[in-house]
């Protein structure tokens, strides 16, 4: 789970960079019940529709 974290860090400061500030990363936090949500967010440009199917990914602890 680091490397996931991590890799969507890195990627939100790299779309940040195309963007005047101010430029913002957001990591929120829930325990709901025995399950834990996580939030990150950026206020970089968007992915693209073309390509965005597909790439939301939902990690679940079966």
């Amino acid at each position: 789970m680091h490397q996931v974290f991590y890799n969507l860090i890195v990627n939100a400061q790299h779309a940040l960079q195309e963007i005047p500030g101010p430029r913002r990363i957001e990591i929120e936090t829930a325990l709901e019940g025995n399950d834990l949500q996580i939030v990150i967010a950026d206020n970089g440009p968007s992915v693209p529709a073309e390509i965005r199917n597909g790439r939301h990914l939902r990690a679940q602890n079966a």
